[in-house]
């Protein structure tokens, strides 16, 4: 996936706040469990000079219409604590990048982290148990 998007860094790596807030725009390309931003659709597809390269492995998307004085914005939360925020052009893109940025990041779990169980917040295991706690066995 690809197209034109505006960003600007709500967070950068462990939740320190930026010294800028402005939105800039870019040319964002999906591939594989990267996302590259390009200054322009050329740059993009002559893959030269990008602004950043977020890989989504364990990233978080969550969409935020109407907020951050942009419409039809979502967020990508990084593994690092960075956070970034996105504007699509219209709501049928930003809904396509939302979906194609978590399913990606979805995809790069483990199998392991994929395939366990979520557990409600009163389950313990036996080990653990207290009260309150619903018991469950462990494998």
């Amino acid at each position: 996936m690809e197209g034109p998007l505006e960003f600007k860094q709500h967070l950068l790596p462990g939740g320190r706040q930026p010294s800028s807030s402005s939105w800039d725009s870019c040319h964002g390309t999906l591939q594989g469990n990267s996302l590259s931003l390009f200054l322009d659709e050329r740059m993009a597809k002559e893959k030269v000079a990008s602004l950043a390269l977020l890989d989504l492995t364990g990233a978080r998307c969550e969409r935020l219409p109407g907020r951050h004085g942009r419409k039809h914005t979502f967020s990508l939360r990084l593994t690092s604590g960075e956070e970034i925020l996105f504007a699509a052009p219209s709501e049928e893109q930003a809904e396509s990048w939302w979906r194609a940025l978590g399913s990606t990041a979805a995809q790069s779990l483990s199998p392991e982290l994929k395939a366990k169980p979520v557990s409600s917040p009163n389950e313990c295991a036996t080990k653990d148990a207290r009260p309150g706690c619903l018991l469950r066995s462990d494998p």
